[in-house]
């Protein structure tokens, strides 16, 4: 009975002294790498809704500030553009009405602006993508990656989370358009 405690508090001052403080320590890591990710993502869109373009030069630079954090992320962009069509009668005039559709942009039609098949330079204004005053720029980060810290629970408690716990959706109205 005497070892069998022994063994039992031996067992307890490991986890204690060394197990603990690391899973901590990784929690820690992973909150820091969510706060860069999250300043960076609001830093990107604010940035874009302020100046109403995207530019590759500004998605480049969000993708390094993004690898940052220590973590792989998936970037979902969406744009939404609100269009007003007038209503025509059966005969073809004009009914004093207007309908509202919106039109969405995703990823493949925003990257496909910026980074074209041609070999235009980067700084070419062919490859701005262009959002006007009153449209929705919305980004969504969503992580790839099983961080420290997921490992460590698992670890612990005998499970198999899976990575990409984290997901950050950012947006708003565009405020401004620059020509």
């Amino acid at each position: 009975m005497d070892t069998l405690s022994k063994a039992f508090v031996l067992i307890l001052a490991v986890l204690l002294l060394y197990i603990y403080p690391l899973s901590d320590s990784a929690a820690r890591e992973d909150d820091l790498s969510r706060v860069i990710a999250f300043e960076t993502m609001t830093r990107f869109v604010d940035n874009v809704r302020d100046k109403g373009r995207l530019t590759p030069a500004m998605y480049e630079q969000f993708q390094k500030e993004l690898t940052t954090s220590g973590q792989e992320f998936d970037v979902n962009m969406e744009h939404k553009h609100k269009r007003y069509v007038p209503v025509y009668d059966d005969q073809g005039r004009f009914a004093e009405k207007y309908t509202v559709e919106d039109e969405a942009f995703y990823n493949a039609q925003i990257l496909s602006v910026l980074f074209p098949e041609n070999s235009l330079p980067p700084d070419h204004a062919d490859r701005t993508y262009k959002l006007g005053a009153g449209d929705y720029f919305t980004v969504t980060v969503h992580s790839l990656s099983r961080t420290p810290a997921v490992v460590w629970q698992d670890a612990l408690n005998g499970t198999n989370t899976p990575g990409g716990q984290l997901y950050m959706p950012y947006g708003g109205m565009v405020r401004n358009e620059d020509s």
